[in-house]
């Protein structure tokens, strides 16, 4: 019985029913009892508890052991009977300073079966455990090691199988010992237990079944006796069964062993044999020993004269090899051998294929380089690739078809077949680029011819040595004249070389319009007031004896000259983008305009302030605003001064009022300057800005300012065009 299975008595304990348990076929002829002499079994993790045995008889003494406690711990400990709670033990124990605790009693004298031991304490926890007890023991009278199968009945015949118990109903029991196998099992009143013994154990032969320490009553049946039906008992109380084996007497054998192929690479081979005995029935015992090449290898038992063995063909070379056999005798026969059997059988080991299924031809294009198959003759198991494979007949360089192509493989380790094939191989022409090289000129009126080609894609260390025939050219770039872009097209038909084929690919050939120059005439004026409009330009850079007779469109002005009146230089812009030309482009050059200023004659006032003492600022300078370092013109405060001046637009001398702008003046600070020079005053006519014509001359009387001490002015007159005359003065209380 298993340490954690439940083991008890069981009996009838008042109850209508009487419980029988059934125990199963014991070893040897020893009386100690099997579960007595295990050892306690090992403690399972902490806390635990346990028994000193597996299983008991009833009423056997019990030592209960724990570990793993916390020391001090008070245990409750209680034993129960799993089966009907028909007995029940509780005892409280307290742990040892080690946390080991113990407990011993007495089982019930009546059949139990199962008891659970449950162990408790406050600290550690819980910990179960389980044994059991038995009422029926069988044993074996010869054999240290046999099996009894068991069937629970309703009848004396043990024919009608017990059904709806709530119990297992069948199994098995294993004796070890002469103490016997218990089988566990209730059966009520009228209930039987089918046992069969084995026809053999332990070499020997089973003989009879007898009863002994109770003579429990039984009938045998079937199987030549090894089965019995054994009535169930209400009484308590240990019974033993014995089955009785005998040896038999030996019986002379002949050995004779099977022929054996298998191929060079396999893991193993099956080898047979058959052993037939002189006389009686047949062999069922004792194994057979196979020898191949010094190796052995021994069957496992015979079974009705037959035996075989996993030969291991792990390093084992094609070939023919003898098989000898040997028959390791078993209870009632005598060894034999196979040295007499003609012929001899033999382990014939074929040779292999070799996997040359990776041998693969190839399509590649001409690279100037040797080409072969490739591929290798793989062996089996841990052989790798083999030697022997010859690819040298499918090496080819130049371009071609191969279609064909031979190779062998001839085997030098003795354990392959030898083979051969044929493959496709295949070596295309190299694609050679024939491209046309862009070319470019400027518009000249005559085509281009100078046409050229660049040949790529030459394999390795070859160049258009290896090339015949020259190249042709078409497209529209052939008789062009005019400027545009137009395409070269090569012609490779007149090419042809062993190795390459030749593929055209397009050039450009631009011919370029030629610039011309459109600049702005520059231009003058003497300031007006009015705009200048009378732009002109000129064109250069014509080729092919052109002219403007090849452009059609005109050209416009911008820049700052447009709309320009005033005194100063402007940027004169031709725009081109009205120009068209077929063969010429159009750049445009600035010109320039220039507005010049007027000019005032002797270039300041005349007497009495005197060019010497006055400045004229032509435009569009700006006229000094302070002193520079010029005489200060005297003159009494309140005093009229005339100044007095002529203005001409180139030699066109000024005279109306719309072409002087304005007359002004300024105080300023009196500081500066290069000295006094007193103005002698005399006044003529009004003091408003006149031209006085029998004069020829401008006037202005100028009414200077009063006041109560030395004060500074400057005062001076705007022409139209920007320009100025001015003279610095000093006023005298």
């Amino acid at each position: 019985m298993g340490a954690t299975q439940t083991v008890g008595w069981i009996r009838s304990h008042g109850r209508k029913a009487t419980a029988f348990a059934l125990f199963a076929l014991v070893l040897l002829t020893a009386l100690a009892v099997a579960s007595s002499s295990k050892a306690a079994v090992e403690s399972p993790p902490p806390p635990s508890v346990w028994s000193d045995k597996a299983d008991y008889a009833p009423g056997e003494f019990v030592m209960l052991s724990g570990a793993n406690w916390s020391p001090g711990e008070a245990v409750h400990i209680r034993v129960n009977d799993d089966a009907g709670e028909t007995w029940r033990r509780d005892v409280d124990v307290t742990a040892d300073e080690s946390g080991v605790i113990s407990d011993q009693f007495n089982l019930p004298d009546w059949f139990v079966a199962t008891y659970t031991v449950t162990a408790t304490g406050a600290t550690s926890g819980t910990a179960t455990w389980s044994f059991t007890d038995a009422n029926y023991r069988f044993l074996s009278s010869g054999p240290t090691l046999s099996t009894v199968s068991w069937q629970l009945y309703s009848n004396s015949a043990c024919t009608t199988v017990l059904t709806g118990t709530g119990t297992s109903g069948n199994g098995n029991i294993t004796t070890t010992d002469s103490s016997g196998g218990s089988l566990e099992i209730q059966a009520v009143s009228g209930q039987w237990i089918g046992l069969t013994a084995p026809a053999s154990a332990g070499g020997q032969n089973f003989q009879i079944w007898t009863g002994t320490s109770g003579n429990p009553s039984f009938v045998t049946s079937g199987a030549g006796n090894r089965t019995i039906c054994v009535t169930g008992e209400a009484s308590n109380g240990l019974r033993r069964i014995t089955a009785n084996y005998a040896a038999p007497a030996t019986v002379n054998t002949t050995m004779t062993a099977s022929n054996a192929s298998a191929t060079y690479g396999d893991t193993s081979v099956t080898l047979a044999a058959t052993v037939s005995p002189a006389s009686g029935p047949a062999v069922n015992t004792g194994t057979v020993t196979f020898t191949v090449g010094g190796t052995s290898v021994t069957s496992g038992t015979v079974s009705g004269g037959n035996a075989s063995a996993t030969f291991s063909l792990s390093g084992v070379n094609a070939g023919s090899y003898s098989i000898a056999a040997t028959y390791n005798a078993g209870s009632g026969f005598n060894a034999s051998n196979n040295s007499t059997q003609s012929p001899a059988p033999t382990l014939t080991l074929a040779k292999a294929d070799a996997d040359c299924s990776s041998i693969a031809g190839y399509a590649v294009t001409y690279d100037a380089s040797a080409h072969t198959a490739s591929g290798t003759c793989e062996g089996v198991g841990g052989d790798g690739t083999l030697a022997g494979l010859d690819l040298s007949s499918t090496t080819h360089t130049n371009a071609g078809d191969y279609s064909g192509d031979a190779w062998t493989f001839t085997d030098v380790s003795g354990n392959y077949n030898d083979t051969s094939g044929t493959l496709d191989d295949a070596i295309a022409k190299a694609e050679l680029t024939v491209k046309a090289d862009p070319q470019s000129k400027d518009y000249d009126g005559s085509a281009f011819t100078a046409f050229t080609r660049t040949i790529t894609g030459f394999a390795s260390g070859e160049g258009e040595s290896v090339i015949t025939g020259s190249v042709t050219y078409g497209g529209t770039a052939v008789g062009a004249v005019n400027a545009g872009t137009y395409t070269i097209v090569p012609d490779v038909s007149g090419l042809s070389a062993d190795n390459y084929s030749f593929t055209p690919s397009n050039g450009t050939l631009t011919i370029n319009k030629v610039t011309l120059t459109v600049r702005a005439d520059n231009k003058s004026k003497v300031f007006d007031g009015y705009p200048f409009t009378a732009f002109t330009r000129t064109i250069t850079g014509f080729v092919n004896s052109e002219s403007e007779s090849v452009i059609s469109g005109t050209v416009t002005y911008a820049g700052t000259a447009v709309g320009a009146t005033a005194v100063g230089t402007y940027t004169i812009t031709p725009v081109v983008s009205g120009l068209s030309a077929t063969n010429y482009d159009f750049t445009p050059a600035n010109g320039t305009l220039t507005v010049g200023a007027w000019n005032a004659q002797g270039y300041g006032f005349y007497q009495p302030v005197g060019v010497v003492n006055s400045i004229f600022t032509a435009a569009p300078n700006n006229a000094p605003i302070s002193n520079p370092g010029e005489f200060w013109n005297t003159a009494k405060g309140g005093s009229t001064i005339p100044l007095k001046f002529n203005v001409y637009a180139g030699t066109v001398e000024k005279t109306s009022l719309s072409d002087i702008k304005s007359f002004q003046s300024q105080k300023l600070v009196c500081s500066g300057g290069a000295g006094d020079d007193p103005v002698e005053i005399t006044i003529t006519g009004a003091t408003s800005l006149r031209y006085d014509g029998t004069a020829g001359q401008w006037i202005q009387n100028w009414k200077t300012p009063t006041g109560n001490g030395d004060t500074c002015y400057r005062a001076w007159v705007t022409f139209a065009d920007g320009s100025s005359i001015e003279a610095f003065f000093k006023l005298k209380r």
